[in-house]
Formats: structure tokens, sequence, C-alpha cells
């Protein structure tokens, strides 16, 4: 189970350090914290397909989970 923060109740994370699962309530995206004001960043398929057809995706998360905290076999 997944344990999602909702961005509107806790805020952003914190800790630049550590990877983060981030949804916008329709899909879901690995992304690293780029800053406090809601800009993240991520080699995610959205950041390759707005890279190579110059078309910006909206993708705005509303929660985030740390990837260290996923119990994976």
């Amino acid at each position: 189970m997944i344990n999602w923060r909702n961005i509107k109740e806790v805020g952003m994370p914190t800790d630049r350090t550590v990877g983060y699962l981030v949804c916008d309530g329709e899909h879901i995206e690995f992304s690293y914290l780029c800053d406090y004001d809601g800009v993240w960043i991520g080699g995610s398929v959205y950041a390759v397909y707005e890279e190579v057809n110059r078309t910006r995706f909206d993708f705005n998360p509303t929660h985030w989970c740390p990837v260290s905290e996923l119990n994976l076999p």
C-alpha cells in the first residue's frame, strides 16, 4: 500500500535527496523535487514527450510519496 500525502493537506516534501512517486489523480510519475514552489523534475515519459514534441503536458501533482517507503518484493 502506498502512503500518499496530499499536497493541500501536508504541503510539499522538503528532502531533495530522495525520489518521489507523484500523482495527479490520473497518472503516476517518478520525480525529484526541484524546489519548494511545486516544481518537480524527472526522467518520465512526460518529460521525454515534452522534449521531443515541444508540447507541454499539464501534470500537476496533487499527492506524493517517497520511494524509500515502497515495500517492493
